[in-house]
């Protein structure tokens, strides 16, 4: 006799039940990184009035990176097409993760630094095109990409934090293998807000500034 064949409905509950697993690690993995990913946020913020005072006080941002214009930043012959901004931001997301091989110092400098040249760019943007332009070139798209970011690095300082728990015997592991997993799940969600923030800022926000410009 042959093996019998799934049935459709089998398939549709084993994709539910896959659904909820998903669902259920993401749930867990969230509420044991939230206040890391608040962290993260926090150093993001705390970062901007910087930039926006330094601007203010004068401070010229381009001759400290090595440029001859802040504008050198953003390549006017840079095609912002959603798999540029993605790439880029991917770069950053995996800086993010990685910085926690380096007790977290590279992902804190990293969202510290990113903090404060959003601050110190959109403070002449602002006094030029008015706060409406800003909001509307940064919102639609900057919500799901720094909360990629923010989650990114909230993994970085829980797994620095875990580690460091571990050396001095309050844990056994750092995540152990369920942990890890939801950690997967966890940043994969995060990477996929990275990449629905890359199609917003390529064909949504692009079109509005068209607008209010």
């Amino acid at each position: 006799m042959g093996s019998e064949q799934e049935s459709p409905a089998d398939r549709l509950t084993e994709a539910d039940s896959l659904s909820e697993y998903v669902r259920a690690d993401l749930h867990i993995a969230w509420k044991e990184h939230q206040r890391y990913v608040g962290v993260s946020a926090l150093l993001f913020l705390v970062g901007m009035p910087v930039g926006i005072l330094l601007y203010a006080q004068g401070f010229d941002l381009a001759a400290a990176l090595g440029l001859d214009d802040i504008e050198d930043l953003f390549p006017e012959d840079a095609e912002l097409t959603a798999t540029f901004i993605l790439t880029n931001n991917t770069r950053v997301f995996l800086l993010l993760v990685i910085g926690a091989v380096t007790a977290g110092l590279l992902t804190f400098f990293t969202l510290a630094l990113n903090g404060f040249i959003v601050g110190y760019v959109i403070t002449p943007i602002a006094a030029e095109e008015g706060l409406v332009f800003v909001f509307v070139g940064l919102v639609p798209h900057g919500v799901p990409e720094l909360l990629a970011f923010f989650v990114a690095g909230g993994v970085a300082f829980r797994t620095v934090v875990g580690f460091f728990e571990k050396l001095r015997g309050k844990r056994d592991v750092i995540y152990g293998r369920e942990g890890w997993r939801q950690v997967g799940v966890l940043l994969v969600a995060a990477w996929i807000l990275l990449a629905v923030a890359a199609l917003i800022e390529a064909y949504v926000t692009v079109a509005l500034l068209d607008v209010v410009g």
